[in-house]
């Protein structure tokens, strides 16, 4: 539980509801991450090795909506007894829920271009007229 400062404890989860960041029971898109060798002996390993796996979903914007994209990495057997887990893709962030480059480059893109526009015609300033990049 956290304290936060007007509101009674919260746990993880309730915190990041706030933040809208709450994992979906029905993503858009799993992907799933196998190991594909054991990390012991080296035999081959596949989904049905599988006993569970780690999940992350990743909100992302493709081209007109935000998709919802479920990671699960799996921690297989090997026949030799050894269990191996896949990693989580590098893209994908630590946290169980979070957002994809798509979705924070817009972010990005909204917090400084678009609110530095804004500011500009608030202050009266006209915006850059456009240069002739060809000469």
């Amino acid at each position: 539980m956290v304290m936060l400062s007007g509101l009674e404890s919260a746990s993880r989860e309730e915190l990041l509801a706030l933040n809208g960041l709450t994992m979906t029971e029905v993503p858009d898109v799993t992907e799933d991450h196998v190991p594909a060798v054991c990390r012991d002996c080296g035999d081959s390993l596949d989904v049905d090795d599988s006993m569970g796996f780690e999940r992350r979903q990743v909100r992302d914007i493709p081209l007109s909506t935000v998709t919802m994209t479920e990671h699960r990495a799996h921690r297989c057997r090997c026949v030799c007894g050894t269990v191996t887990t896949e990693s989580m893709p590098g893209q994908v962030a630590g946290s169980p829920s979070s957002y994809g480059p798509n979705l924070r480059a817009l972010a990005v893109y909204l917090l400084v271009f678009v609110r530095n526009e804004v500011s500009r015609r608030r202050a009266g300033v006209s915006p850059d007229p456009p240069t002739d990049i060809c000469g």
